[in-house]
């Protein structure tokens, strides 16, 4: 009777050969006795071989840090960084962008002496000047006026300090500072940088003009 898996064929006849004490003496010597498998069975159990699956590869480091919670983490993050991209975006198309430019200075002012820049506002509304300012060298003081430009002639330019009304923005001595002032429109103004000691000083300025 032939098994299941059809790896045996029906047995030969009773030789001298199955004889157990012949059997015996066979095995102690080393040899085989007969064979009951035949080369189909051995070609079968070759297919079965070739026909078994192959294991799958394990995932990468990369292909698991990308699934579960890690993958949610990096789905929130883009979304955060997408939304703070959006918020800059519409601030910046919204936001007040300066007009014009009143002074960009590096320059060197002189013991005892004075550095002017002359502006003018435009026919506009809410008319504002911003900016900053830094002095370097000597005791780094300096002091900053801003002032129509009637008050500059008569003060400034003739030798005397300007009384504090008659300026829109007066720094005192000061090493740093900055100014947001609103000016009236069609208005001709100076930008002083006064040294009033006895050692001159590298200023550093900028200010802009907004309007709408």
């Amino acid at each position: 009777m032939t098994p299941r898996g059809g790896c045996f064929s029906r047995a030969p006849p009773f030789t001298k050969h199955d004889h157990p004490s012949y059997l015996l003496r066979h095995v102690k010597a080393g040899a085989h006795g007969p064979s009951h498998y035949n080369s189909r069975c051995a070609l079968t159990s070759s297919k079965k071989l070739a026909k078994t699956a192959i294991p799958s590869q394990p995932a990468t480091k990369r292909t698991r840090f990308l699934t579960g919670r890690n993958l949610k983490i990096l789905i929130v993050l883009a979304i955060a960084a997408i939304a703070v991209s959006s918020i800059v975006a519409f601030r910046s198309s919204f936001g007040s962008q300066p007009r014009a430019v009143i002074i960009d200075w590096q320059v060197f002012v002189f013991a005892g002496s004075y550095n002017a820049t002359h502006f003018v506002t435009p026919s506009a509304s809410n008319i504002e000047a911003k900016g900053s300012f830094t002095a370097v060298g000597g005791n780094g003081e300096v002091l900053v006026r801003i002032l129509s430009e009637s008050d500059f002639l008569t003060y400034i330019a003739a030798g005397s300090n300007p009384p504090t009304a008659a300026t829109y923005y007066d720094s005192g001595t000061v090493h740093m500072g900055s100014f947001d002032i609103h000016l009236p429109p069609n208005g001709p103004f100076y930008i002083v940088f006064s040294d009033n000691f006895k050692e001159g000083r590298a200023v550093t300025a900028s200010g802009f003009l907004y309007y709408s």
